[in-house]
């Protein structure tokens, strides 16, 4: 299982002398063997030049059961006091004995409380299985549920090969980053096929059902829908400490859809699992569920969207602010360009990269571009956009 390596910290750090100096000499890495469903804690680097940190004090002891946020010990460095906040639920079944420990080390291990559920949603190794669609059967893929998300977790298949199920039916319960959701039936049918891998990438088959009605005389048809062809994008500037809802892909050939009618409107506060609106296909009407809590700040006015276009943004002030330092944005690249595409990426999520490794080819009308690394790290998230404006975030580090 892959650790997480970055930590977060309470805002009460201490500026003081710390009692023991971190020396970050002879020192080596712990040898400790992780479980399958455990989680390591490791020593975070909190500084540039930090080699070492002296575990001061353990808040916590063996056996004990922790929650997210709890303080799991106090960590001293060369130049401050820190108390290092837990991010994993469930059981401590191992503490390093070492006083001094090295950046990167094992420090804690911490038995999840859910073990049947990995809590890292790493998806580089994973790869889209080739599934053959019987004959008369229709795929229904995993849909992009929100922004940057790239997999799912699948905690329970609500049916089986051979059994019949009928529109509104759940099929799946999901895990994503974000919450855990319901994946309906839009139509009914027999089921022919169920993917039998836990972790799948977005677009990739779940299950496929034959009887889902192809012929135009019995689908199910939104009236008003166009050629998606005659269809933009919207261009939306998404605040600060907001999150934009993009329209999901729910079947293979879908490339729009009709809002026929919206649960909420600018000004509401809205909570994770609220329907927020009706969208209608050429096959069936669907509720769109929400995964992102808080006030609705933007609804898209246009009637018929394209899959993956922004139809809300929701502000929340207590989401987590990004640290600038994590962001890599468009620099200004001319005084007369004002955004740019990108064209080829050079790295991908997970990548560790270094001072000067190329990011990412971008152009504009009158020229192409490298934008390269100003600072090591390891990437989190890549944006899904192609046209950019200047400014705009386009890579997030851990």
């Amino acid at each position: 299982m892959l650790s997480k390596l970055l930590q977060f910290f309470s805002s009460s750090s201490k500026e003081t002398t710390p009692s023991i100096k971190p020396i970050g000499q002879n020192l080596q890495m712990t040898e400790v063997e992780i479980p399958e469903d455990s989680e390591a804690v490791r020593m975070p680097k909190m500084m540039d030049d930090m080699k070492s940190g002296v575990i001061s004090k353990w808040h916590v002891k063996l056996g004990d059961i922790v929650k997210v946020g709890d303080i799991l010990a106090d960590v001293e460095t060369d130049k401050a006091t820190m108390e290092l906040e837990n991010y994993e639920a469930g059981e401590v079944t191992y503490l390093n004995p070492k006083k001094e420990v090295l950046v990167n080390d094992v420090i804690m291990i911490i038995k999840s409380k859910n073990p049947t559920l990995k809590k890292t949603f790493e998806y580089k190794d994973l790869e889209i299985t080739e599934v053959e669609i019987p004959e008369g059967s229709e795929a229904v893929r995993l849909p992009i549920m929100h922004e940057n998300m790239k997999m799912a977790r699948i905690i329970h298949v609500f049916t089986e090969v051979g059994k019949t199920i009928k529109a509104g039916d759940i099929l799946a319960e999901v895990e994503t980053e974000k919450a855990v959701m319901e994946l309906e039936s839009y139509d009914d049918g027999v089921v022919t096929y169920i993917n039998p891998k836990k972790e799948l990438l977005v677009n990739e088959i779940i299950l496929t059902v034959t009887g889902f009605k192809n012929n135009q005389s019995d689908k199910k048809v939104a009236k008003d829908i166009v050629a998606p062809e005659s269809l933009e994008m919207t261009e939306v500037e998404i605040p600060e400490d907001s999150e934009a809802v993009r329209m999901p892909k729910m079947m293979d050939d879908m490339k729009s859809a009709i809002i026929s009618k919206w649960h909420v409107k600018l000004g509401d506060i809205v909570k994770v699992g609220d329907i927020i609106a009706d969208v209608e296909t050429d096959k069936a009407t669907i509720e769109l569920e929400n995964y992102e809590a808080g006030e609705v700040i933007y609804l898209n006015p246009k009637k018929e969207v394209l899959v993956n276009d922004i139809i809300m943004v929701i502000y929340n002030p207590n989401r987590k602010k990004e640290n600038e330092e994590d962001l890599v944005r468009i620099p200004a690249l001319s005084p007369d360009i004002d955004k740019v595409t990108i064209t080829k990426w050079h790295v991908k999520e997970g990548d560790h990269i270094n001072i000067n490794d190329v990011l990412v080819e971008v152009e504009s009308d009158k020229a192409t571009f490298e934008i390269v690394a100003e600072r090591e790290g390891v990437i989190k998230a890549l944006t899904i956009n192609k046209e950019v404006k200047i400014g705009a975030p386009i890579l997030k580090y851990k």
